[in-house]
């Protein structure tokens, strides 16, 4: 079985059972029968009903979300499951007064959506799909294109996609998803002929704005601890912040082939370990300037083995 990692998104079609769900939209677009773990911590006998249920189902790709849980790691690892990629959650409250309008971002029209497509199919090579190395790149494109086009014309998948624009052309777009108070941020992609010119800055700022607008208190916005650019991005903009938490043993075993992640791990202080989930963990900073703030352990899942996220504010 080889591990990748599985995000909630409307996309998914999913059909269940108890211990897995087959997956109708990812098996279809990249011609392979893909199935999700349903649970987020495996046991002995969890582990049986898995692989009896992927022999039934003739599963190809196997996608599981791990809870930090060492027995987990250790039963993943013995069934034949890979590590792929971590996921981190950012998150911020929004209690900030909301940054000043620009006449640059605007609401993304239906006429935009082929030009939003071509810098979807460009703009994502950092995530799991990308690093997972077993999805052909051109189906990774084309479901990054299908997403944005989805997002501008189906408001299950995204509440608003907004553009940044310059001279009457297209050059980006960020997505997000309103539920109650909570913001969620899907998709941001800047057309690569014009990054490094402040324009991600500038979407997440009109969004933040229009997030606040309509009622929400909270951002949250999802990505892979390896992609670089995207938390680069987030540290820029300055209010999403995030610390990564992860054990030692898995920090060494899976990021010592990346030297920004090798240079990111610190270890906890000393000082008041009740605040994490866990001993013997290490710190993956994304964001330094955020440890001037107050730390709270969140109990949000991560992709891979062993993750755990805390949350800042």
């Amino acid at each position: 079985m080889n591990v990748a990692m599985a995000r909630d998104q409307g996309r998914i079609n999913a059909d269940s059972s108890e211990c897995c769900q087959y997956l109708s939209w990812d098996s279809r677009h990249f011609g392979l029968r893909i199935g999700r773990v349903t649970n987020a911590r495996l046991t002995e006998s969890s582990i049986e009903e898995i692989s009896q249920w992927t022999r039934d189902n003739a599963i190809d790709c196997l996608y599981f979300l791990a809870d930090p849980d060492p027995a987990t790691l250790r039963l993943a690892m013995e069934a034949g499951f890979r590590f792929v990629d971590i996921r981190t959650t950012l998150e911020v409250s929004l209690d900030e007064p909301p940054p000043e309008r620009t006449f640059d971002v605007r609401l993304a029209r239906r006429e935009d959506v082929n030009n939003l497509r071509r810098i979807a199919g460009r703009s994502h090579h950092g995530s799991r799909f990308y690093s997972d190395g077993n999805f052909a790149q051109q189906l990774c494109d084309e479901l990054y294109r299908i997403w944005i086009e989805r997002s501008c014309l189906d408001s299950g998948f995204a509440s608003e996609v907004l553009v940044v624009e310059r001279q009457a052309h297209v050059l980006g777009y960020v997505t997000y998803r309103l539920s109650s108070t909570l913001a969620e941020i899907g998709l941001v992609g800047i057309d690569q002929d014009f990054r490094g010119q402040g324009l991600g800055k500038l979407l997440l700022g009109a969004a933040v704005r229009r997030m606040q607008e309509r009622g929400a208190e909270t951002a949250r916005v999802i990505t892979q601890g390896t992609n670089v650019p995207a938390l680069r991005l987030y540290q820029r903009f300055g209010t999403i912040s995030g610390v990564l938490v992860i054990p030692r043993r898995v920090a060494e075993r899976f990021c010592c082939n990346s030297p920004w992640l090798q240079k990111s791990i610190l270890p906890l202080p000393d000082n008041n370990p009740s605040r994490y989930p866990s001993t013997g963990l290490s710190r993956l900073a994304v964001n330094s300037p955020s440890f001037k703030k107050r730390l709270r352990t969140g109990t949000f899942p991560v992709t891979g083995h062993l993750q755990n996220v805390a949350r800042l504010y």
